[in-house]
């Protein structure tokens, strides 16, 4: 068996795949903000019913607000 038989596999590299995922959504005209906060809806909408309320709750945002004190 010679080596002109053996064939190398194609580069499917994770640096090549990040790639070709970034041209998608910036194709798309969205942020990757927007992006990933779709995906993350998609999911939480695939989520059987138990565990639905758990990642609901997780998802929401609390953020304080404090103004600093003026002297």
């Amino acid at each position: 068996m010679s080596n002109d038989a053996i064939t190398q596999p194609p580069d499917l590299s994770l640096k090549y795949g990040a790639v070709k995922m970034v041209a998608y959504w910036r194709q798309a005209g969205l942020s990757y903000i927007r992006f990933s906060a779709i995906c993350a809806n998609v999911v939480r909408a695939a989520l059987k019913p138990q565990f639905k309320v758990e990642a609901l709750k997780a998802a929401e945002a609390n953020v304080k607000i404090l103004k600093p004190k003026t002297a």
